[in-house]
């Protein structure tokens, strides 16, 4: 078990602490704090806020704000419904936004309480495996609009990151398995130790591996660090995204079909992305074989509708002159970012994607 301690980052720390301790006494400096707000899904709320409650100690009742669980949730209604309630219990700009959740809901509420009465104080409490090692970390902020994931948002910090796994004990397997694909892919990027591990990983274990957890945050926290505003090395961290978000997308527009969580529409991303590289920036086909293999053990490739992939994939943030562009894995720890390609090369990869069914 690792003991409590501090990932120094851009503009925020992350902290991972079991017991929630930490938090308690860095709420306890905030004194000119008039009013907590804890923003939370459906899912946290039953879970997870009452821990939080029995463990965390608010001098006055905060404002509890819930929204409904799932990425659907992720648009202008459910954030206009937030500034509404902040608005109606007067809620000022010396209060903190405690967003309690996971990936949806630092998203979220990062990017209500930015833009409220011109931004209050925020910090994120991240719920899932995917949030403590993606999501709340890194000061991107957003929500979806026209079926297109993340298109209005922004940069901003919260004050700190409190990470206690004691949170993913009320996972369902299916969300902590989601979880492991983005520290796969930062295993991907750092090569060495984590993706050995990573790779020996089984589906099963992530639970008992809280220094892996916290090794796959240091991992996006350096990358961060050294490019906080998505200019240059972090967009690395778009690896597996890029097909991974068009994924994601098409399974919010197709109500008929099965929901695909973030996470899933990575590891997907990735095989395919790695088939690009494979095919387009030589990379080793063992290495091929092994991201395949992996991502094929863990998760399920639905059905997807290719042409409206394809139209996603035109709404992609990095796209440069009408072309997508791609961050491809070159060798293991090398990315080439900023690589275009044409939609002939991305149909053959989803055509190989289909095959894999």
């Amino acid at each position: 078990m690792y003991n409590s301690y501090v990932i120094h980052s851009f503009r925020h720390d992350v902290v991972m602490d079991q017991s929630l301790i930490a938090l308690q006494v860095f709420i306890n400096e905030i004194t000119d704090c008039e009013r907590f707000v804890i923003i939370c899904d459906s899912n946290t709320t039953s879970h997870c806020l009452p821990l939080f409650m029995q463990q965390i100690l608010l001098k006055k009742q905060p404002l509890i704000v819930c929204i409904p669980a799932g990425e659907s949730s992720k648009n202008l209604t459910e954030v206009n419904r937030v500034w509404q309630e902040l608005t109606e219990q007067n809620i000022n700009r010396n209060s903190v936004c405690l967003n309690l959740g996971g990936g949806v809901v630092t998203d979220l509420g990062g990017f209500a309480a930015s833009l409220y009465k011109r931004g209050i104080r925020f910090i994120n409490i991240p719920t899932s495996l995917l949030a403590m090692v993606d999501a709340s970390v890194g000061g991107k902020t957003g929500i979806d609009f026209m079926g297109i994931k993340n298109q209005i948002g922004l940069f901003s910090f919260p004050l700190r990151v409190f990470v206690s796994t004691a949170f993913l004990q009320s996972l369902p397997k299916h969300e902590l398995l989601a979880g492991t694909a983005e520290m796969f892919k930062h295993g991907l990027l750092e090569g060495g130790k984590h993706w050995d591990e990573m790779c020996q990983l089984k589906p099963d274990e992530i639970l008992g591996r809280p220094g892996l957890i916290a090794d796959s945050i240091r991992i996006k926290n350096k990358m961060v660090t050294l490019d906080p505003f998505d200019t240059h090395g972090r967009k690395a961290l778009n690896l597996g995204h890029t097909i991974g978000h068009a994924l994601e997308a098409w399974a919010l527009t197709n109500q008929a079909g099965p929901t695909l969580l973030h996470g899933e529409a990575v590891a997907l991303g990735l095989l395919t992305e790695s088939f690009l590289a494979k095919e387009h920036m030589d990379l080793n086909p063992q290495l091929f074989a092994t991201i395949q293999d992996w991502v094929l053990q863990r998760f399920h490739i639905p059905d997807f509708d290719m042409d409206v992939v394809l139209d996603c994939l035109k709404h992609d943030k990095k796209n440069k002159e009408n072309e997508v562009n791609f961050c491809l894995l070159k060798s293991l720890g090398n990315v080439q970012i900023d690589v275009p390609l044409k939609t002939q090369a991305i149909r053959a990869s989803l055509q190989h994607l289909k095959s894999l069914r």
